[in-house]
Parts: structure tokens; C-alpha cells; sequence
């Protein structure tokens, strides 16, 4: 019996933690010739590889498993392929078809590495070739050129996302699949998160609370750091950026090297604007910014998987745009922080691990994030420093993948976190110190027909909110200093519950229809139970009443692909019972504050995006992006901060390849955004505007790698204008003028 025993333990362990080696040739599919210097990555591990001389390729002691496998070349179609390695050895051969455009790739946010179109949820990949081309000043500003994402701003620095009128609380951001956690009730309050050492950013346009729970009944924004680099490579990469508004400097580097089992890298940033000059023209005072990035990772593949571990660090100086600071800061144009800013680090380190083991894929994942913030006033208040808060946060997942066929998949996962916010020295308390317990289970199923693809999940909740005995928060930016007085304990259970169903259908090879039906929740933030204080130039009160706010969100979408042409169409209605948002009141408070309250209502958002990209030529790109969104309270007026509807159009025309001049294009686009003619109830009407933007770039092909070089402009015509979401605008001052830039980015 023993013997059998011992076979029995060696046959699994044998089956679970075997290795393989997978390998092919990539070629063309019309002249079958071997293609020199594709791609091909396998997202799962991650791990990558190019084709030689011959278009062979290899990876070497993979883990049995189930595997994603994207391949992609310049010029070709990007094909996924699904692949099973149990054996020792695997032969694939792939042919790529030419192609202008790139109508699919990997995304991960959905849970795991999927193609696209398998996804009932739409999700936008946004590489960051992509992102870097746009020109603009900050990593937030980015994001927006997407149809139903926004920002709310104050200046350059302070930029929240906003997804189809959804911000703060109300979407989540991810740094690889990691809640950033840093203080986001607040509009002022952005996400720390940078573009440096970024391989791509994956939003999801929609309730997001089946993956991720509260905080994602909006949507969610997930930033994925580079790749390692390519089996036995070393890489160098950076580059510089000058923007002439604001004279801003941007710069990183960083270098990634891989073996055959062991991978790292490691990161720098620095990214620094003086206060920026509107189109009246005007300086717009204290609106500098400064930042500061270290980034490092480091792993391991083995025959049971891949271990990997990373490290980030944010350091954000961001002025304020606000009264107390303008007469202070106002004819001193310089680079430094001294008055009237948030003095803000992020830090995160986690630890991801993936294991293979038959027909499943185990994830633990685990993360530790320490936010600080503190309000830095002015020398002439007694105390300059105004805020002094620590968050920190523990995360962690035990996720299960399992196949049980081609066609059917499971996704099982326990999801844990543990927040504690303490206040420092600081008098003024923006929340109170708590303690947070979250605890939640998720399960998915999927089924992959022939054509049919569909998904269903359910997700259940249980958090505990502990607020002790403390001193009433003041939160006064005056400096004044109250009578000391107290809060009453909090403690409080919230259960809720998350589900979604959808599925994709292609009609043909061309035309693909997504529909998804999801049910979301947000549990109240602190500060929308527990604010009892003055806040800028208001006094604001939570209720400690507040229900989870509930979304129901249904979304269609249509994709339609030839080799010339690529529509895109998505319209959604967002039903919101319960909806937390700040009103004004009729009342004061002792000091003249306007008092400002939380509360609740129904309300609905419904909108859509489309566009679609033409090319008439090889060397001739033709796009148009449109987007519009209404939201409307119970009532009948109108929610805060919705974006105004958008259209964005652009030409591109490309040089062809030659070895002067490779990858040579030259860009003209422009947006117009209509007005908005339906503020919120303590908004104002924002007049429309129209903005030129270009850039010219090429790569220099060198004997030890590569430069890109570009050059542009945004804003040419030197417009004054005001977004709707600009939080500055009744100072009065306006977006940014007219900002010139250079860029050099090299890779070795």
C-alpha cells in the first residue's frame, strides 16, 4: 500500500510540476517567409521572446500549463493563441496576416490575460507609446484623450479621473491589479500613480465591483508596469521631455535585465513644472508641481511558476490653486513648493506568485501601501503644516483559475484587506484615525462556444468600519483653531452584494456585439459618514446613516473591422439607488461657514462613445472619437461634474519606411467640446472650445539600439478656454494655454 501511495504522490507531482519547452517559427502568411524580430509574450508568467534570423523561437522550461500566447509584428495582424503544454515538448508554428490595424490584443484587468473580444466587459488598452505621443503635461491628462474618461482639475498638478461622470469614491485606480489607496474622496485628493516605467493602462467603463468591490461602481483604471525584459537580454531605456509652458521637465531611467530563471529591474523619474500661463494670457499662480519616482522589481520562474516582487515609490509636491495662495505666490514665478501644497508619498511593495498545477493556475498575491499626506500652508499661521495623516493598507488574494475544458473555465477568489488611517501632529483632521476590515468571495464562470462567449459572477462582501473616541476633526485652511470636542464611537457591518452577466457574439469575422447587465455597490467613505468640520470655505457634515449606494449598469457595444476601416460604438444607462453626493444648505454655522451636508438619492447616467479610425492609404490615417453623457438626479436637476460631450479628430500621415527616416509620421488634431448647458446645482454653465494640437516624430535606427525623437505642440492657437471640470475657473483663471514640447526617448 505504501508503494502505491508513493507512486500515486509522484505521478501528481510529476503532472503538476513538470516543465516544457515550447517552441516555432513565425511567418508570413502570403509569402511564408520566415519573419525576423516578432514578438511573442506569454502574459500568464510574464514572459517574452523575439524570433531570430530564421523566425524561430523558443522558451525553455515553462511550467505545465494552460497559457495566453500574443504575437505581434509591425505590419501584421496580433494573434492570439490559446495553448495547453503538458508535455515535455511543444512544436507551434504561427503564420501572421498582414494588416494595417491592430483589431485585438491581451488584456489582464478582466480577471486574467484574455483576448479582448472573449471580454463581456469592455476594456481599453492604452499602451504607452500611445500615451507618451499625446504631449501632455501630466499622466492624468493622458487618460482623457479617451472617450468617456475626464478629469477633474485644479491646474496641471491635481487631476482626478472621471469615468462616464463617476469620480473619486466612485471608480478605482490599480497599479497591476493593486488598489492605490490615497485619500481619493476628495476631488483635490488625486491618485498617486505615474507614467514612468509603464507598459500599458487597461480602463474598464463601467461597474467594476465584481473584481475589485466598493469604490469600482464606476469603473477602474488599471496601470501595468513594463515587461521584464526578453529571455538573456539587458535593457537600457529613458528619456527627456521639455514642455516651454511652465518650463517643465520630465525625465526617466531605468534598466531591466533577464535569464533564463531570474528577471529584474529598477526605475527613476523626476517630473517638474513651474506655475503654467493661461490663454489670456495670465500666470496661473502656485500651480507647479514636482514629482519624484523610484521603481523596482525582481522575480523568479520555476517549474512550479513565476514569483515576483515590486517596489514603487511617489513623492508629490502639488501646489493649490486656491485664494489664500494667490496673494502669495503671485509675481513669483519659480519651481519650488514653499506655500500651500499637498506634501504627499506613496509607498508599495507586493509580492505576486503564480502557480501551475494540471488543469488550474493558483495566484496568491499580496500588498502593503503606506500613503502620507500632509497640507502645507503658508509661514504667516501659526502652523504651517495643517494635515498630517498615514494610511496604510494590506491587501491580499488567493484566486484559483480552473479549466475544465476548451469551453468552460471557473475563476474562484478570497479577497482580503486591512486599512488604518492615524492623524499626527497636525491639528486639522481630514478624516478621522479608523480601522477597516474587508473581507469578500468571488466566482465567475465562463464558456467559450464557437462563436458565443459568455461570463456570469457573483461576489459577496462583509466590511467593518471602526471610527474610536477622538477630538472632532477641523480641517479649517483659515489656520483658526476650535474648542476641542469630540466624536462618538462608530462601529458598523455593511453586507453587500455584486453580480454580473454578459457575453460576446461575432455576427462575422468583422462585426463583433458585447452586452453586459451589472449589479455594483459603494460603502460610504469616512468622510461622507463621519466629516463634522470646516473644509476650505464651507463647514461639511457626514451622516452616519448613509446606505451602500447601489449601481445598475447596462452596457451594449458594437465593434466593425476591414482592412481599411475600424467602427466602434458603446452606449450604457447607469441607475444609481442611493447616490452619496455634497449639497449646500440654506444654513451657517457659528464662524459664517455655509453648511454644507451629505446625503443621498436616485439618480441615473446614460451616454455613449464612438469613433472610428480610416485609412485610405498606407501612409494616411483618418480618426473621429466622440462622446456625450447626461446625469440627472431624482428630482430632475442635473449631477456635478459632468464632463461636456466631446469630439476628437485627427489626420496622421506616415512616412514610408526607409533607413533615414524610419517610423517618420506628422499628426494635426483637434477637439472641440460642446457647452455645457446643464451645471449641477452649485455649478455654472461652461462655454464650449476648440483645441489644435500637432506633433512630428521618427526614430533613429543606431547600431546599439534606437532614439525616438518628437516634437509638437498642444493648444496652438493659444485658446482661452475652461474645461467644465476645471475647479479654477470661478477664481477666474483658465486651462493652459498654448505649450510647445520636445521629446527624446531612447532604447538600448
Amino acid at each position: 500500500m505504501k508503494k502505491y501511495i508513493t507512486a500515486l504522490a509522484l505521478l501528481i507531482a510529476c503532472t503538476g510540476f513538470g516543465q516544457t519547452q515550447l517552441e516555432g517559427i513565425i511567418t508570413d502568411a502570403t509569402t511564408h517567409e520566415p519573419l525576423i524580430g516578432a514578438s511573442i509574450f506569454l502574459p500568464d508568467l510574464p514572459k517574452g521572446t523575439s524570433t531570430d534570423e530564421n523566425g524561430h523561437y523558443v522558451f525553455r522550461n515553462l511550467p505545465f500549463g494552460h497559457y495566453i500566447m500574443e504575437i505581434s509584428y509591425l505590419g501584421y495582424k496580433t494573434t492570439i493563441k490559446k495553448i495547453n503544454c503538458q508535455a515535455p515538448s511543444l512544436s507551434l508554428n504561427i503564420e501572421l496576416t498582414p494588416s494595417t490595424f491592430v483589431t485585438e490584443e491581451v488584456v489582464v484587468t478582466g480577471g486574467e490575460p484574455t483576448a479582448q473580444h472573449e471580454n463581456a466587459i469592455q476594456i481599453i488598452g492604452l499602451k504607452a507609446a500611445n500615451i507618451q505621443a499625446k504631449g501632455d503635461v501630466s499622466f492624468m491628462q493622458s487618460l482623457s484623450r479617451v472617450p468617456g474618461v475626464d478629469i477633474i482639475s485644479k491646474g496641471n498638478g491635481v487631476a482626478t479621473p472621471v469615468i462616464r461622470g463617476l469620480s473619486t469614491s466612485n471608480i478605482l485606480m490599480l497599479n497591476n491589479g493593486f488598489r492605490v489607496e490615497s485619500f481619493q474622496f476628495s476631488i483635490d485628493h488625486p491618485f498617486l500613480v505615474d507614467e514612468f516605467g509603464v507598459e500599458k493602462v487597461e480602463i474598464i467603463k463601467g461597474p467594476a465591483s465584481l473584481l475589485y468591490g466598493s469604490d469600482a461602481v464606476g469603473g477602474a483604471i488599471n496601470v501595468i508596469s513594463e515587461h521584464p525584459a526578453k529571455q538573456n537580454t539587458t535593457n537600457v531605456d529613458g528619456g527627456i521631455n521639455y514642455f516651454s509652458n511652465g518650463h517643465g521637465i520630465n525625465a526617466n531611467l531605468g534598466i531591466r535585465s533577464t535569464g533564463d530563471h531570474f528577471f529584474w529591474g529598477i526605475r527613476g523619474g523626476i517630473n517638474s513644472h513651474q506655475d503654467y500661463t493661461d490663454g489670456q494670457p495670465a500666470v496661473v499662480p502656485n500651480s507647479r508641481f514636482n514629482q519624484k519616482t523610484v521603481k523596482a522589481f525582481t522575480g523568479v520562474h520555476s517549474k512550479r511558476g513565476v514569483t515576483k516582487l515590486f517596489y514603487n515609490y511617489d513623492q508629490f509636491k502639488l501646489g493649490l490653486v486656491i485664494p489664500p495662495a494667490i496673494s502669495l505666490v503671485a509675481g513669483k514665478n519659480g519651481r519650488k513648493n514653499d506655500v500651500w501644497y499637498q506634501d504627499l508619498d506613496n509607498q508599495m511593495v507586493a509580492l505576486k506568485n503564480t502557480r501551475f498545477a494540471g488543469n488550474s493556475k493558483f495566484n496568491f498575491d499580496l500588498s502593503y501601501q503606506r500613503n502620507h499626506r500632509l497640507l502645507q500652508t503658508s509661514d504667516l499661521l501659526d502652523e504651517k503644516k495643517q494635515v498630517d495623516m498615514l494610511l496604510q493598507t494590506v491587501t491580499g488574494e488567493a484566486k484559483d483559475f480552473v479549466t475544465f475544458s476548451d469551453r468552460h473555465k471557473a475563476i474562484f477568489s478570497l479577497q482580503a484587506m486591512y486599512q488604518q488611517n492615524a492623524n499626527g501632529e497636525a491639528d486639522q483632521h481630514v478624516q478621522p484615525d479608523f480601522s477597516m476590515y474587508d473581507l469578500a468571495g468571488v466566482s465567475i464562470y465562463k464558456f467559450t462556444g464557437d462563436k458565443l462567449s459568455s461570463q456570469i459572477g457573483l461576489r459577496l462582501d462583509y466590511k467593518n468600519i471602526q471610527v474610536p473616541k477622538q477630538p472632532k476633526p477641523i480641517h479649517d485652511h483659515s489656520g483658526t483653531v476650535h474648542p476641542t470636542e469630540y466624536i462618538a464611537p462608530f462601529d458598523k457591518n455593511y453586507f453587500n452584494v455584486s453580480a454580473s452577466v454578459g457575453a460576446t457574439y461575432p455576427i462575422s469575422e468583422r462585426l463583433l456585439l458585447r452586452g453586459n447587465l451589472a449589479s455594483a455597490f459603494r460603502t460610504p467613505n469616512l468622510a461622507e459618514l463621519m466629516q463634522d468640520g470646516a473644509h476650505a470655505n464651507r463647514y461639511e457634515r457626514g451622516d452616519r446613516n448613509l446606505k451602500p449606494q447601489r449601481n445598475y449598469e447596462l452596457d451594449v457595444s458594437g465593434h466593425y473591422h476591414t482592412e481599411q476601416f475600424v467602427f466602434d460604438l458603446s452606449a450604457f444607462y447607469n441607475q444609481i439607488q442611493n447616490y452619496i453626493f455634497l449639497s449646500p444648505t440654506h444654513d451657517t454655522v457659528p464662524g459664517g461657514h455655509d453648511l454644507y451636508v451629505y446625503q443621498q438619492t436616485h439618480a441615473s447616467l446614460h451616454g455613449m462613445e464612438t469613433g472610428f479610425q480610416y485609412l485610405p492609404l498606407k501612409w494616411l490615417d483618418l480618426h473621429v472619437d466622440y462622446s456625450f453623457l447626461v446625469g440627472i438626479q431624482k428630482d430632475g436637476t442635473y449631477l456635478p461634474f459632468i464632463p461636456q460631450s466631446k469630439t476628437e479628430a485627427g489626420i496622421r500621415l506616415t512616412h514610408p519606411k526607409s533607413n533615414r527616416l524610419p517610423k517618420a509620421y506628422f499628426s494635426l488634431d483637434g477637439i472641440y467640446a460642446g457647452k455645457q448647458q446643464h451645471p449641477g446645482q452649485f455649478e455654472t454653465e461652461t462655454d464650449g472650445y476648440f483645441l489644435l494640437n500637432s506633433s512630428i516624430a521618427t526614430d533613429l535606427e543606431l547600431p546599439f539600439g534606437k532614439i525616438n525623437v518628437q516634437l509638437g505642440g498642444n493648444n496652438l492657437l493659444d485658446k482661452k478656454y475652461n474645461d467644465h471640470l476645471s475647479t479654477i475657473k470661478d477664481l477666474p483663471y483658465f486651462n493652459i494655454g498654448r505649450n510647445l514640447y520636445g521629446k527624446l526617448r531612447f532604447y538600448f
